[in-house]
C-alpha cells in the first residue's frame, strides 16, 4: 500500500492580538469615529445574559466581533462555542444590530476599519 503524503500546510501570518487590538483603536480614532465601548454586556436585563461585545457602539447599535483562534481550532470554530455565538449573533440581529465579525488577518488587512466606516455611514444614511 502506497504511503500518503501530507501536504504542507500554508503558514498563517503570526499576529500579536494585543497590538492589532491597539492598531485598531488607533485606526477608529485616525477616521474620525468616536471610541467603542470595549465588552460591552447586552441581554443581561432582558435574557438575564452575559454576552459581551468586542467592540460595540451601543447608542448606534453598532458591534464588532473579532474571531479569534480560527487558525487552531478555538472556541470559535468548535460545536459549542459555534452554536453560541449563533445564539448571540441572531439576538442580535433580531435587535436591529449592524455585526461586523472580523478576523485579525481583516484587522491587519484594513479590512475591519472599512467595514466599520460603512456601518456608520450606514446608520447615518438611516437617521437622514
Amino acid at each position: 500500500m502506497p504511503t500518503r503524503t501530507r501536504k504542507p500546510r500554508p503558514k498563517r501570518p503570526r499576529y500579536d492580538p494585543a497590538l492589532l487590538r491597539m492598531a485598531l483603536d488607533v485606526a477608529i480614532r485616525d477616521v474620525g469615529l468616536p471610541e467603542p465601548r470595549k465588552e460591552y454586556q447586552f441581554a443581561r436585563k432582558q435574557l438575564k445574559r452575559q454576552w459581551r461585545l468586542d467592540l460595540s457602539w451601543p447608542e448606534l447599535r453598532i458591534a464588532v466581533e473579532i474571531e479569534g483562534g480560527i487558525h487552531m481550532r478555538g472556541r470559535h470554530i468548535r460545536p459549542a462555542g459555534f452554536i453560541a455565538d449563533m445564539e448571540k449573533y441572531n439576538r442580535l440581529a433580531l435587535w436591529g444590530w449592524v455585526l461586523i465579525r472580523t478576523t485579525y488577518d481583516m484587522i491587519a488587512d484594513g479590512v475591519t476599519i472599512q467595514l466599520i466606516e460603512e456601518a456608520f455611514a450606514y446608520r447615518r444614511a438611516e437617521a437622514a
